[in-house]
């Protein structure tokens, strides 16, 4: 049964499912470029977007979510590990890499490396001191 799992269902027409080898990455609501096997992503400090992932087979658990270096984006995974929001903190630029088991094996997807710059200004305050003599 080498990399195979066969489902509980012990009818002659049981299904065969394979272990999964990769996890297929969807970015949601923004446009994104894959260059030199990355999935590259921009934005300011205030966006974020979402990821999806999708086993191309069966992994063993919720896939995982991390990103290097920290401070610069949080990760906010579902329940169920399928999807995260990716959330700007700071400018910089960070790699956020799903993955998961499948068999014992370790898989993973596209790593996902995230440009974030500072948000333009949106409102000019202005400061008038204090009248002084001349």
């Amino acid at each position: 049964m080498s990399g195979e799992l066969v489902d509980g269902d012990c009818s002659p027409h049981h299904r065969r499912r394979r272990w999964a080898r990769r996890l297929l990455v969807f970015v949601h609501h923004y446009p994104a470029i894959i260059r030199e096997g990355k999935i590259m992503m921009s934005l300011n400090t205030k966006q974020k977007f979402g990821v999806t992932v999708i086993p191309d087979g069966v992994i063993d658990g919720p896939p995982a979510w991390a990103v290097s270096p920290s401070g610069i984006v949080s990760l906010t995974p579902t329940a169920d590990g399928l999807s995260c929001e990716v959330i700007a903190l700071a400018p910089g630029t960070a790699t956020v890499t799903p993955s998961a088991l499948a068999g014992g094996n370790p898989i993973s997807g596209l790593p996902i490396a995230v440009t974030v710059t500072a948000a333009p200004a949106t409102t000019l305050a202005e400061t008038i001191g204090p009248v002084v003599s001349q």
